[in-house]
């Protein structure tokens, strides 16, 4: 069997063992998933971007793929994960996922492993990662540049991923990723309704790969774009072991030997209802 771990480089390798020590839920398949996307699809000098930077591993990682470009993380960094409407119904999992860490553990933490990582590879993450502590609607107020890869694992709400999308024609730049977090999961059925929803979709954001729970869209006026790299993406997917097919839409998904299972939420029925009688969501 062919897993993960065992087709990362040497280099990914060591830099997961350290990525590893940070709490959250990235998995060594969303580091193959992240490489190969670099691969296909580089723009130099444009910068990163991670929206729900929890305890850091995602921000780590990408951080170690893009090394010479600056990365920014946005995330309030909630001392109490209860006191937000949007994460309250998954506060005991999230707690329990950062070890009761308080913000300013989790951030020393995050720091930390960049200067390890720093230290083993030649680079300097620690100067180019900038971490924000500010929502997304905060971060997005101060017009901050357009992104070449924007990563998404924060607020699931329809009405969170609805202005996720508004705002990529200001925020993702021409021929970039937009990467949302949990679209496979059946726990959150907001994510993908909104996407399919939205004015965007297949009409200037077109999807490329669904891997490591995650769906992976490019900001592009041509489909022709996206159809060439769903080629390339889906033939590196092959080549490293993973069984590949087609989805009704002509992206790929992509399955690992040892593609972590998500965690199913247990409000998926409820939050259908408070939408569907116009409550808050």
């Amino acid at each position: 069997m062919t897993t993960a771990l065992a087709i990362l480089d040497e280099r990914m390798r060591r830099d997961f063992a350290l990525i590893s020590g940070l709490r959250g839920f990235f998995e060594r398949d969303a580091f193959l998933l992240f490489k190969i996307l670099r691969e296909v699809n580089f723009q130099p000098g444009q910068p990163v971007l991670e929206i729900g930077v929890f305890c850091g591993r995602s921000l780590a990682a990408i951080a170690s793929l893009y090394p010479e470009v600056t990365v920014h993380g946005v995330d309030p960094f909630y001392a109490d994960f209860a006191v937000s409407p949007a994460f309250s119904d998954e506060a005991e999992l999230l707690s329990d996922k950062s070890a009761g860490q308080a913000p300013e553990e989790r951030i020393a933490a995050i720091g930390a492993v960049l200067d390890s990582l720093d230290g083993q590879n030649g680079t300097s993450l620690a100067r180019s990662v900038r971490l924000h502590r500010q929502t997304e609607a905060e971060f997005y107020a101060t017009g901050p540049a357009r992104f070449q890869f924007i990563h998404i694992d924060a607020d699931h709400s329809f009405a969170a991923v609805t202005a996720t999308l508004d705002n990529l024609p200001k925020t993702l730049l021409p021929g970039g990723w937009l990467v949302l977090d949990d679209f496979l999961n059946p726990g959150f059925p907001d994510i993908s309704e909104a996407v399919h929803a939205h004015r965007l979709f297949r009409a200037g954001l077109w999807p490329v790969v669904y891997a490591a729970n995650k769906a992976v869209f490019l900001f592009s006026e041509s489909e022709a774009a996206a159809r060439a790299l769903r080629v390339a993406i889906a033939a590196r997917f092959v080549n490293a072991g993973a069984s590949v097919r087609l989805m009704h839409d002509g992206a790929p998904m992509a399955d690992l030997a040892d593609l972590a299972r998500p965690q199913k939420r247990a409000k998926t029925l409820g939050q259908r209802l408070r939408r569907l009688f116009g409550l808050r969501p």
